[in-house]
């Protein structure tokens, strides 16, 4: 059956499913409206009217003797059914969720009644059948709910709803009095119905009027606050661009890398249409190559063709971004802006692309610090495949880059996604350098690359255009000179010939030759003449053909000069010009050559067509090309010494000058507030600028690299060596300080390492230069991660906590420091030089490759840097790693994975997977081969299989059948040592076959090979280790040297003959395979592996520890500690007794808080030891010599009375509850303790002399906890004190006499006292000392131990238990 939901239907009497005709019509329908459910407060009333209707229908069609029914009309069938449908529609109707709609839905129901049964109506059958359908419309429109703030809604619908409602009741009525048939076949009644439905017409046409005019006044509303909303939008607009621009200001674009920056002229009109029609027809053509490189060589004019072609593609409205770099400018030359910068174009030209883009952001706002493979998938190639965007991008001078890689890091990460973006098109230019070279012709790439070879292009083509470049550029010259006499046309086609020629194709010498004739300083003619009078010469790249128009341009600008003075002024801006690391302003120059601005200005006068010298001082000046800076300092090419640079002096030069500036820096020279961090310090470029200075930032960043590039045996080296010292001695700490808020801190370590490069190469390694600047060196690395963070904690943490040897402490005179004292503080800097953390504080697995190390943390591997430990590279394996081997030349790092056949091979340069080796079984160890042509992987079922790493085939596997625990190649490259659990073999893997065998006493547990071709076999049992030294070609070993400690990992040093031994205990060995010596390195955790770098620093990972830089060239005496390691600390007696557990939990050591003097050692009882927390020394009082032990046995509690110096306790008494805290009266006559048993609670008073009892209390009610604290007012009065109260209690002596006491307890008090805030804090993390929101101190790694009383507070005084179990304490104003 099917029943009324929602909306109303003009035909609401069912025509299926009807039910048989009972014997009693009237009460089926009784019992059908009987169902209804009066759940709103007008379904009653509604159901009782639409019942009515619905039984005077019935009664009226069963009433035979009706006369009403004579005749033609519905038959009795079709009264049941009308009948029924309309009881169905009661029920339906007052069963629906909406009283509003009630009255409504009879009304329809009723209607269509009326229409659907009766003929007598016909007159008002099209009026009623209106009406109908209005209300019909009206009832949809109601469905929607009103709003709580639509009060005017509300209150039309509720008058629509009482109408509606007395209509029904009306009809109601009329059907109790005359039976509906009866009233409707009278047609008499007309006029009745015709009220009936006129009011219904007039009640719906009120509501809709008043509809209508709130329509109206609400119009004139909305148009008003829809004005203000456009305006209020275009507002909104505009801040959400700007909040998005400064969103994406998180990528740290490089805002004038873009063609817009104007950086290269354009093609002029008419010429290069060839070559761009050629790339144009690429652009274009979506069927074409992804990738195009304009492959040409010096000054054939690449940059200038891709400023053109930008121009052209962006009024195309095709170009997505552009990068030109440039190794003239620091931001231009670095790889790692150019997708960032790509990617903020994008975002700025696409809005979905910026969407896209600022999600990752969100997700990851250090995306644009991540690896340049990372970058690339993050920044560009995710966004634009999602948002199917098609355009070209255009990078420019890609060699021009700062790029060690053999193959361009750009080329081979685009490599990997280019085939991913079919609707992206890149355009690269840059010279045919190898690996610019090897980049396009990786597998990857070139399927993908079209290469245009521009020095390839018919020579008759390019002097066309550099004719006519020549002729526009000198016409227009010969117009705006007209002041002077020239011929017409000027110049005349032979001189245009003969300037085509000397240009030899090559735009450079046609721009530099306009510019040299333009000159506002000389005659035209003149300066023409001298160009095409000399002969022709040979071309080679361009070297030779411009080298005699560079000479002539010099000798031109200074040809009536005769003064030496003005040449070496000359030599000196020139040098600075072309020999710095970033362009240079002509105020940078003077401030670093101590010069004034206007001799640079005199002196570059007539150099303006070889230099871009800006009318500003703060503007940098640039040469137009690199040929003319490699012209000036090749003394072949530059034969006249008055122009040639000697570079290395210049450097020197240069590197004086930086010296000098140096020494203007001053401790917190930006002055920053004390303890600020960096990142809360606003606009920290604009603060350098305006208080450092461009001449002195350079010098900050630079002044090494000149040192580097200075002469070693001349007058240069000395003075350089005394200004240096000089540096290190007073300048060296503001200098961090700079470097640090510059972000450069990294700077601070490449620079002092080109420093030592230079001392070695001048034959200087044992200088007070070479402590200073090492002192320096392991200062930056030791609080690399502080400094980084805060430049001002330099003062404030770095240097106070610094070594009692170091020479850099003097720096914090006159520095506000907190730290007024330091116990424990090392006497030297020790053999850690850095300490990596890694996500959650330790690493799985590490390893070195090249410079760098990679290290397995918590599902993906880090590849650091070795120098500085800064993160380079994260990679995301699919499967957790087991172990790791880098390639001997550092490009590719191989990892075996848990319960895997896989082994794994990755591009640390990029970042990416570069192929997956699967194997028959599980891998238990492999090795690369030393020149990394083969990698052997030794599997569970002791069979070894090689593989070829470039073409990944394998050999047939061999072995010998023993389960294989470690693998190791030897020279040559056919020699592999293949360890079992108990022996050890070198096969020979050319001809398969085993040289050697060797059978070892206890397990072997690695093996390792050294650069003079000895092989260490070590072995370990339970309680020793044994190093076996094996000839690998003859076979034969010497003794093996034995260690009464377990080895767990090792690796031979890359610059000496000597094994380092990591062991299972704290420590690191060194084993010295020369002389047979070992050496001993203390270590705060165990060491689980080690390797060696190149540098001669040793590299370990240590358990939570994480991984450490350690320098093993020279030993460091362990630093003076007078208590025992410290496992846990905290305080007793009000801060003035701090107690010590050790690491071997068998004794409490107390020590006096102000001198840090011991004064009391309790050992652990036999059997039992020390628990770390505070309830193993009930009290202690300084003032009566005296500390109180508990102890648990069984049980029981136990409590020991120990006398300060003294050996043994003066008593011990056994108790049957534990102890939870005690105290002791003022003469020290008094020990009151309180005991929580299982059941009841008691506070004993105790004899101090004798350790009796002398009261008794039973707690009735028990207290609510243990009390903080127990202190005394006298002799007899004491209190428990609590968080906010305290319960007194007085002990009462016998009036007889007699030596019995009784404790009363008296009323709980209200404990009113000022709670004073504590002023030092520790943070979550223990990584500060803190005071409110303020960093204090930092609280280097290592320092407190991850246990809950790793540390505590005496006071103002922070006392820690180090990892290594040093105890510290750092006492604070």
């Amino acid at each position: 059956m099917r029943h009324f939901r929602g909306k109303l239907s003009s035909s609401a009497t069912p025509t299926n499913d009807l039910p048989p005709t009972p014997t009693s019509p009237i009460e089926y329908i009784r019992k059908e409206l009987a169902t209804i459910n009066p759940r709103a407060k007008d379904s009653r009333a509604l159901a009782a009217s639409t019942s009515a209707i619905a039984l005077s229908i019935v009664s009226s069609s069963y009433d035979p003797s009706d006369p009403a029914l004579d005749g033609p009309g519905p038959s009795q069938e079709s009264c049941w059914r009308t009948a029924y449908g309309a009881a169905r529609m009661a029920v339906d109707i007052a069963n629906a969720s909406s009283d509003m709609f009630l009255p409504l839905k009879a009304v329809v129901g009723v209607l269509a009644v009326i229409i659907k049964n009766y003929d007598q109506t016909t007159a008002n059958a099209e009026q009623i059948k209106d009406i109908e359908e209005r209300v019909q419309s009206l009832a949809e429109t109601l469905t929607s709910p009103v709003g709580d703030r639509d009060s005017e809604e509300k209150a039309r619908r509720e008058t629509l709803r009482k109408r509606l409602a007395e209509i029904v009741a009306k009809l109601g009525a009329l059907s109790e009095q005359h039976g509906l048939l009866k009233f409707l076949k009278n047609v008499d009644h007309a006029n009745t119905l015709n009220g009936f439905v006129q009011e219904l017409a007039y009640a719906i046409t009120d509501y809709q009027t008043s509809i209508q005019r709130s329509i109206y006044e609400n119009t004139k509303r909305i148009n008003e606050s829809t004005r203000r909303i456009d305006k209020n939008t275009r507002n909104m607009g505009n801040i959400i661009e700007a909040a998005h621009l400064e969103f994406l200001g998180k990528l740290n674009p490089v805002h004038n890398a873009g063609y817009q920056a104007g950086h290269h002229d354009t093609c002029l009109q008419g010429t290069r249409e060839s070559v761009l029609g050629s790339i144009m027809r690429w652009a274009k053509d979506p069927r074409d190559r992804h990738v195009f490189w304009l492959n040409g060589l010096a000054g054939t004019g690449k940059s200038t063709i891709a400023q053109t072609f930008s121009e052209m593609v962006a009024n195309l409205g095709t170009l997505g971004a552009s990068f030109f770099c440039s190794r003239d400018y620091l931001d231009r030359k670095e790889l790692k802006n150019i997708f960032p910068t790509l990617a903020y174009q994008l975002a700025c030209r696409y809005p979905a692309f910026r969407s896209q883009i600022i999600r990752v952001i969100r997700q990851d706002p250090s995306v644009a610090r991540n690896s340049l493979i990372s970058q690339l998938k993050n920044l560009i190639v995710d966004p634009l495949s999602s948002t199917n965007i098609s355009c070209v991008i255009i990078v420019d001078a890609l060699d021009e880059c700062v790029d060690d890689q053999p193959a361009s890091a750009i080329l081979s990460v685009l490599g990997r996604f280019v085939k991913q973006l079919p609707s992206v098109k890149f355009f690269i230019t840059g010279r045919p350098e190898p690996r610019i070279r090897t980049g396009f012709r990786l597998p990857l790439l070139e399927p993908f690359t079209q290469i245009f070879l521009l020095h390839e292009v018919e020579l008759s083509s390019v002097d066309e255009d550099i004719r006519l470049y020549l002729q526009e550029k000198l016409t227009a010259v010969a117009k705006r000179r007209s002041d002077f006499d020239l011929s017409d046309p000027w110049p005349c086609d032979a001189d245009l010939m003969a300037l085509t020629k000397k240009s030899s194709g090559l735009f450079i010498f046609a721009s530099t030759l306009a510019r040299f004739i333009e000159s506002e300083y000389h005659e035209p003619n003149g300066r023409l003449q001298l160009i095409v009078a000399p002969p022709d010469s040979t071309v080679h790249e361009g070297r030779a053909g411009i080298d005699p128009l560079y000479a002539q341009v010099l000798m031109h600008a200074f040809y009536d000069v005769k003064e030496s003075m003005v040449f070496t002024n000359l030599r000196r801006v020139l040098g600075a010009v072309v020999l710095a690391f970033n362009p240079l302003s002509r105020a940078q120059i003077a401030g670093i050559l101590n010069i004034n601005t206007s001799l640079i200005t005199t002196t570059l006068r007539h150099l303006h067509s070889v230099l871009l010298v800006p009318d500003k001082d703060s503007k940098e000046i640039r040469v137009f090309h690199k040929s003319f800076p490699d012209f000036l300092q090749d003394r072949d090419r530059c034969s006249d010494s008055k122009f040639f640079i000697s570079s290395p002096d210049h450097h020197g030069d240069m590197a004086l000058g930086c010296f000098g500036l140096l020494k203007k820096l001053k401790p917190n020279h930006c002055a920053l507030p004390d303890f600020v961090m960096n990142r809360d310090v606003a606009d920290v470029p604009k603060l350098l600028e305006r208080k450092v200075g461009g001449a002195l930032r350079y010098a900050c960043g630079y002044w090494a690299m000149h040192v580097q590039s200075s002469p070693t045996t001349n007058d240069h080296a000395i003075r350089l060596i005394a200004s240096a010292t000089e540096f290190f001695k007073n300048d060296a700490v503001p200098w961090i300080e700079v470097m640090s808020l510059e972000n450069q801190l990294e700077g601070v370590i490449h620079n002092i390492n080109s420093l030592f490069d230079w001392l070695d190469k001048v034959g200087v390694s044992t200088s007070n230069l070479y402590s200073l600047a090492e002192d320096c060196l392991r200062f930056t690395m030791h609080f690399f991660n502080l400094i980084q963070q805060s430049a001002r904690h330099i003062y404030h943490s770095a240097l106070p906590l610094s070594p009692a040897s170091s020479m850099l402490r003097s720096a914090i005179l006159g520095e506000k420091v907190r730290i007024t004292g330091y116990y424990g503080r090392p006497d030297n800097w020790g053999p850690v030089v850095r300490t990596i953390k890694g996500a959650s504080g330790g690493f799985t697995c590490m390893t070195t490759i090249g410079y760098r190390i990679a290290a397995a943390c918590d599902g993906t591997v880090g590849i650091y840097d070795s120098v500085t430990g800064v993160l380079r590279l994260s990679l995301s394996p699919e499967h957790p790693i087991q172990a790791m081997i880098g390639s001997p030349d550092g490009s590719i790092l191989f990892c075996t994975h848990q319960d895997s056949p896989l082994i794994t091979s990755w591009d640390i340069q990029t970042g990416g997977l570069i192929h997956t080796f699967a194997l028959k079984g599980e891998v238990k160890d492999a090795a690369i081969s030393l020149n990394g042509r083969h990698l052997a992987c030794g599997l569970s079922d002791g069979s070894v299989t090689l593989w070829e790493v470039a073409n990944k085939t394998a050999s047939p596997a061999f072995g010998s059948g023993s389960p294989i625990t470690h693998l190791c190649w030897l020279a040559p490259e056919e020699l592999l040592v293949v360890a079992n659990e108990a022996s050890v073999h070198i096969w020979d893997v050319a001809v398969g076959g085993i040289l050697h065998s060797f059978t070892m006493r206890d397990p072997v547990c690695g093996v390792a090979y050294s650069k003079l071709n000895d092989l260490a076999i070590v072995t370990s049992s339970a309680a020793e280790s044994a190093i076996t030294i094996i000839n690998p070609q003859t076979g034969t070993s010497s003794t093996s040297y034995r260690i009464q400690r377990r080895l767990c990992c090792f690796a031979f040093s890359k610059t000496t003959n000597k094994l380092m031994c990591g062991m299972k205990t704290h420590g690191l060995q060194l084993f010295d395979v020369s002389t047979r010596r070992w050496r001993h390195f203390d270590h705060p955790a165990t060491i689980t592996s080690v390797s060696a770098m190149s540098n001669g620093i040793a590299v370990a990972n240590a358990t939570g520890s994480g991984i450490q830089l350690l320098s093993l060239d020279e030993e460091y005496a362990p630093s003076r500690q007078p208590i025992a390691s410290a496992l846990a600390v905290y305080t007793l007696d009000e801060d003035r007794i701090i107690a010590i557990v050790p690491n071997e939990l068998n004794r409490v050591i107390l020590v006096e808080q102000a001198t840090m003097s011991r004064v009391l050692t309790i050992p652990a009882q036999t059997g039992y030891s020390i628990p770390t927390d505070r309830t193993v020394i009930l009290c202690t009082s300084h003032e009566n010599h005296m500390a109180v032990h508990c102890f648990e046995e069984g049980a029981k509690g136990n409590l020991q009375l120990w006398k300060f110096a003294s050996p043994d306790p003066q008593w011990t008494v056994a108790t049957w509850e534990v102890p939870s805290i005690g105290g002791i009266s003022p003469t020290g006559s008094r020990l009151v303790t309180y005991h929580k048993g299982r059941y009841q609670t008691y506070v004993y008073v105790w004899d101090v002399e004798n350790g009796k009892p002398q009261a008794k209390l039973l707690l009735k009610p028990p207290l609510p906890g243990c009390p903080l604290e127990i202190t005394f007012e006298s002799e007899d009065r004491f209190c428990f004190r609590y968080d906010n109260y305290l319960i007194p209690f007085v002990i009462s002596s016998s009036k007889s006499g007699t030596p019995n006491h009784s404790i009363n307890r008296r009323r709980q008090l209200s404990l009113v006292r000022q709670v004073q805030r504590k002023q030092y804090d520790v943070d979550d993390n223990r990584e500060w000392v803190v005071s409110g929101s303020k960093r204090i101190c930092w609280i280097p790694p290592g320092y407190i131990r991850s246990v809950q009383a790793g540390y505590c507070w005496a006071g103002s005084s922070l006392v820690m238990a180090g990892q290594d179990g040093t105890l510290r304490k750092l006492t604070f104003q």
